[in-house]
């Protein structure tokens, strides 16, 4: 019984951790979305739109017309 009870304790300890770790992530791009409009710069989130892109051209050159 109490080894039972101890792992439930883990789990939900764990769970607690995943879900502050998904809100910190969330709560990080909410602001540096935030601060780029407030300071009119570009924003990580904008500049990682186009990192998939720079990565498949890369890789595949002959993708994009020059």
């Amino acid at each position: 019984m109490a080894h039972q009870s101890r792992e439930a304790s883990l789990i939900f300890a764990g769970v607690l951790v995943a879900v502050s770790a998904v809100g910190l992530v969330a709560v990080y791009l909410l602001m540096d979305g935030c601060m780029g409009y407030l300071t009119g710069e570009a924003t990580l989130s904008a500049e990682s739109m186009t990192a998939p892109m720079m990565v498949i051209t890369h890789l595949i050159p002959g993708l994009l017309p020059i």
